[in-house]
């Protein structure tokens, strides 16, 4: 059995797409279909979010986005 609590990648969007590795991630669902997984992004575009879906082998999931516009942060 194997108990993953959490999955951490720290990086961009066009950092999942450069390094083997990170494609390499969808292997996960593939062979753990029932496992949850999370996946947490502030800049991805809609088109990022589709690749990243079918890279990740989690196309048919639940998606929550909000808008760029940050009111709450800014830059002094």
């Amino acid at each position: 059995m194997l108990d993953i609590y959490c999955l951490h990648v720290e990086s961009g969007p066009l950092c999942m797409f450069s390094f083997p590795d990170y494609k390499a991630l969808g292997i996960l669902k593939r062979q753990f279909p029932n496992t949850a997984l999370i996946g947490l992004t502030a800049t991805a575009t809609s088109h990022v979010l589709k690749d990243a879906q079918k890279i990740l082998c989690v196309e048919k999931c639940f998606t929550f986005t909000a808008s760029f516009n940050r009111p709450n942060l800014y830059y002094e």
